[in-house]
């Protein structure tokens, strides 16, 4: 008889084991939907009721946490993210997670802390790029560019057409004084994104370096080192632009000033630059042993100049 109630009882615990677990997925799934259609407020709410009944349950904590950062409330959801990772679930789902939290901290101005976040996403999941990406913010925002620079490097020798990181290479090599990666970098940028919203932005830089100019330094921040390398590709870049004759209108001598740095940077880069750089170099000078600088130089101003945008859009170009 003892044994009998003892069984009873074990089957009556299971049961209710089961509906519990049942419930709490029942309960994720509704909260998943109204999270799906935007309304958060009542997602957290079926995430709770699902979090009482399985504390440790990692699809209800990340489901509340993104939950929570929806509606502003990132800092709140860092503790379910932790939850998660620290029940070790698959390795997507620890990327996804670790991830999160590193978008909450870079949101936060919490560099340090985004930036570990975003290495142990890669860990996770070392193949995804956009990963990569982040974490590339992340060291730009902290000001640690050449941190910056090798992650936007493995970026876009997964996709050279990444315009993101196209644009924060050029920025984070602008910044340590390596005119050369920038310039090509943003001429790229411009070819593949002429008339995007940072594009006006990104031709500005590029005068800026044809001019001889320089991004100011952050107060605190210290002047860029540059190595014996990149200092002979800015002298190149100075010459190049200085034998050039001023004057006339501005896409065409931006043509005659490309096409003189061009051949120069092509030279040195082919065989002494990373690979991705190398490749950018070379197509340029290619681009400029073919005299086509000029509808070139149009496509790439169409942003700020109103007479290139018609000659670009009368030529029926499409991407350099």
């Amino acid at each position: 008889m003892k044994h009998a109630l003892k069984y009873l009882l074990l089957v009556v615990f299971s049961v209710w084991l089961n509906c519990n677990a049942q419930d709490a997925r029942t309960l994720v799934q509704e909260g998943t939907e109204l999270a799906a259609k935007r309304e958060h407020a009542g997602a957290i709410e079926k995430y709770k009721a699902a979090l009482k009944l399985e504390p440790d349950n990692s699809t209800a904590n990340y489901q509340m946490a993104f939950s929570l950062n929806a509606t502003g409330k990132g800092v709140d959801a860092i503790p379910y993210l932790q939850t998660v990772v620290a029940a070790g679930p698959s390795a997507s789902v620890t990327a996804s997670a670790y991830s999160l939290m590193g978008s909450i901290y870079d949101k936060n101005r919490q560099p340090k802390q985004a930036v570990e976040s975003y290495l142990q996403a890669i860990k996770a999941a070392p193949d995804d790029y956009t990963l990569h990406y982040n974490i590339a913010l992340a060291y730009f925002r902290a000001r640690q560019y050449a941190e910056a620079e090798k992650s936007a490097l493995t970026v876009l020798a997964a996709d050279p057409k990444h315009t993101a990181s196209l644009r924060l290479y050029a920025l984070v090599t602008f910044h340590q004084n390596k005119r050369a990666p920038a310039l090509l970098a943003l001429c790229r940028f411009l070819a593949l994104e002429p008339n995007g919203v940072s594009s006006a932005e990104a031709y500005g830089n590029l005068q800026s370096i044809l001019k001889g100019g320089s991004l100011k330094l952050v107060p605190g921040e210290k002047a860029p080192v540059v190595d014996a390398l990149n200092k002979k590709l800015n002298q190149a870049i100075t010459l190049a632009v200085g034998g050039v004759k001023k004057g006339g209108a501005t896409a065409p001598l931006l043509a005659k000033q490309l096409s003189a740095v061009f051949k120069a940077l092509g030279l040195v880069l082919e065989k002494q630059a990373e690979p991705f750089l190398s490749s950018l170099a070379t197509g340029y000078y290619q681009l400029a042993q073919a005299d086509r600088m000029a509808e070139f130089a149009d496509h790439i101003s169409q942003s700020v100049d109103k007479a290139a945008a018609a000659r670009a859009k009368a030529s029926g170009r499409q991407e350099f």
